[in-house]
């Protein structure tokens, strides 16, 4: 009698170990498994390989977001902090006259780490976004009127965005996000990026 308990109390553990084991195996890899890092004294950190690339000190925010979208298809890729500053230096931060920003025109000419965007398109809506954050990526450009920022978003479903911002990724549900990013009367332009390669 007491065995056949001790099976009857087994057999669930070991089917919700199995499940859980099935849904862990079967979430693919890649901007769904970022997470934010804090660290033993709770300061944020940079999470690997995502970089700030200069970001800090230069406002070269259109190279580094350039650079974390390729790192977060291409996680292995080597991308150096003195090759994002050199683009950033040598392109500049203007918008072009095909209404792209010189970064993103650089990601479609050049590129870092052999990689180059086929696309970069600006798009509107939730659904649009999701549909572009799970296939490429987001290029997200913070108009102002307070601060003029570029970031990127690697990752959407209907109820949370991930996003990469100088090497920190962080989650948001949608309200959150929305807030966060537009609360001080600042103006969002999203963009589809594709990859050539």
């Amino acid at each position: 009698m007491k065995s056949l308990i001790k099976i009857t109390l087994c057999v669930p553990l070991i089917v919700l170990a199995l499940f859980f084991a099935l849904c862990v195996t079967l979430v693919p890899a890649g901007a769904s498994s970022y997470k934010t890092n804090i660290n033993a004294k709770g300061i944020l950190e940079a999470t690997k390989p995502f970089q700030s690339f200069g970001n800090f000190n230069l406002g070269d925010c259109q190279y580094e977001t350039a650079a974390n979208l390729i790192l977060s298809q291409w996680p292995k890729s080597k991308i150096t902090t003195a090759e994002v500053v050199s683009a950033y230096n040598t392109y500049g931060s203007a918008m072009n006259p095909d209404n792209l920003w010189a970064g993103q025109d650089y990601l479609i000419s050049t590129g870092f780490a052999g990689h180059q965007a086929k696309s970069i398109t600006p798009i509107t809506t939730k659904y649009q976004i999701v549909q572009a954050a799970n296939h490429g990526g987001v290029e997200v450009t913070n108009l102002g009127p307070v601060r003029m920022h570029i970031f990127a978003i690697i990752s959407a479903n209907a109820k949370q965005v991930t996003i990469v911002d100088e090497g920190f990724v962080y989650r948001y549900n949608w309200a959150e996000f929305n807030y966060d990013y537009t609360q001080q009367g600042e103006t969002l332009q999203f963009y589809a990026v594709t990859w050539a390669s």
